[in-house]
């Protein structure tokens, strides 16, 4: 029976097309959450960005990752008590990037995402420990001088937008060249300087 219905457990994407007379519509495709709730301001948080990692080593340079600007990647986290649906959540100011069609779509409780200036590169560096938390590869770079950055949601409401500095306010990476920042307040704003700190570790 074609008309049974199909049961979700998880996240799914349905391709779908139909035949008429012997002849096959377009394929059109949906995704579909199941026990998940839209991503606001409320539940995700921006809770770590590297815009200045260290140059290439030599080995990376052979491989083809000459620019250390290749390395740069930023993460986000459910700050929430339920699982968060990434549909519709967009960089669009400092870097671009739509979750909509990622790597990853749901985030449990706790649960990080990251994005990436270059996949191959962060890999390469990073080794492939953590694939399943990369949600894809954004366009545009971070500024190590500081920048705007825009995050929104549903109806392009606004979740977070703020700019991280590099003045003495915000964490001074002038001796720490490589070290991400670090927000320790993730559930308040996040343009506060006070919030964010040098990570401890390279990277």
């Amino acid at each position: 029976d074609t008309n049974l219905p199909i049961p979700l457990n998880g996240f799914t994407t349905v391709k779908a097309r139909s035949l008429d007379n012997g002849i096959w519509s377009a394929l059109t495709e949906a995704s579909f959450t199941v026990d998940a709730i839209p991503a606001d301001s409320t539940n995700l948080s921006i809770v770590e960005i590297l815009y200045n990692p260290i140059g290439a080593s030599a080995d990376e340079a052979l491989a083809g990752f000459d620019d250390g600007d290749m390395f740069e990647f930023l993460r986000i986290q459910n700050s929430g008590s339920q699982n968060i649906d990434l549909a519709n959540l967009r960089f669009t100011a400092g870097i671009n990037f739509d979750f909509t069609s990622s790597s990853v779509r749901v985030l449990a409780p706790g649960g990080v995402a990251i994005i990436v200036a270059n996949l191959e590169a962060f890999r390469f560096r990073y080794g492939t420990g953590f694939d399943n938390f990369i949600a894809g590869q954004y366009s545009g770079q971070l500024s190590n001088g500081g920048e705007q950055l825009r995050l929104i949601g549903q109806s392009d409401a606004i979740i977070h937008e703020f700019a991280y500095g590099i003045d003495a306010l915000w964490p001074v990476l002038t001796t720490l060249d490589g070290h991400s920042i670090i927000n320790q307040n993730p559930t308040a704003a996040h343009g506060t300087a006070a919030h964010w700190q040098a990570s401890v570790n390279l990277g």
